[in-house]
């Protein structure tokens, strides 16, 4: 949490039960005393951590190009040291907004300042150089859920540094006072060759899973259709569909080898994204497959 005043920030650490407990050891970050408007989190360097950067704003006795803003490295054990080398480092100037993007498409993320409107500077635009660490690049495009993706929750497990980890990152909005960094998920993976599991959790409640992904590529991953299906008391089954609003589908039926044929269709209606049709088995067969196939 970045404080206006001229005082230290507050860094909480989610408990995962709901509580938050109060950071006071994380290095530099809750050490340094200024005043800060806006904090964005952002792996720079891809070794698997969040780092932080931070705008400050001057104060009364100031000029804007006396002013530097802060970013702090991520050390992997729980504190951040304030990086002093580079031009993100080095400029001067009075920032307002921050945004993190890889505009260059090479799975580092470069980074945009906006300075205020009483500082005479330009806005400044900062390439990342990159470095070795491996990544993988996550671009999430909603069908049930919104088409933006927004609420959706990307999860990697990797082994880095001979450590197995999870990672999350969720796709939202908004950084921080005036910043929005890009909508595109970039996960660091240090020296990881291989992505274990790759975990999307659509707002719907889609889940989709991929293994064994390979690293430094970008995927899009498109919201799937999802087809359920619940035995009933009468040996009746209920198949539901969850797909966008007005979609239609045609379900198909698969059974003794004879390939697929069509059984009936279904317009998604329901404010929840889903349509249901009820199945009663009639041919005596053991197993039977269905899919749902947009039309």
């Amino acid at each position: 949490m970045c404080s206006s005043d001229l005082t230290r920030n507050f860094l909480y650490r989610n408990q995962g039960n709901g509580s938050f407990e109060r950071v006071i050891d994380a290095g530099a970050l809750t050490e340094d005393l200024f005043h800060f408007l806006t904090c964005s989190w952002v792996d720079y360097d891809n070794d698997g951590w969040l780092d932080v950067f931070m705008t400050v704003p001057r104060s009364s006795s100031e000029t804007p190009t006396s002013v530097k803003n802060r970013l702090y490295h991520n050390q992997g054990d729980g504190k951040f040291a304030l990086v002093t080398q580079g031009t993100v480092a080095t400029d001067a100037g009075e920032a307002a907004g921050a945004a993190w993007g890889d505009y260059d498409n090479d799975g580092f993320p470069d980074f945009f300042v906006c300075f205020s409107a009483f500082s005479e500077q330009t806005n400044a635009l900062y390439h990342n150089n990159g470095n070795a660490n491996n990544w993988i690049k996550i671009r999430c495009v909603g069908t049930v859920s919104n088409r933006s993706a927004l609420g959706t929750k990307v999860r990697v497990k990797a082994t880095i540094g001979g450590v197995e980890r999870w990672q999350m990152r969720e796709i939202f909005g908004t950084e921080g006072w005036l910043s929005f960094n890009s909508l595109d998920a970039i996960i660091g993976l240090g020296d990881a060759t291989v992505v274990d599991v790759l975990r999307i959790e659509w707002p719907s409640g889609i889940v989709q899973e991929f293994e064994k992904v390979p690293v430094r590529q970008t995927l899009t991953i498109v919201e799937r259709t999802e087809l359920t299906i619940a035995a009933g008391s009468d040996g009746d089954f209920q198949l539901t569909v969850k797909g966008p609003r007005q979609q239609r589908y045609r379900l198909d039926a698969f059974s003794n080898m004879n390939g697929w044929a069509p059984w009936t269709s279904v317009t998604i209606t329901n404010t929840d994204g889903t349509a249901s049709s009820n199945y009663t088995p009639t041919d005596g067969t053991a197993v039977k497959f269905f899919r749902a196939v947009p039309e």
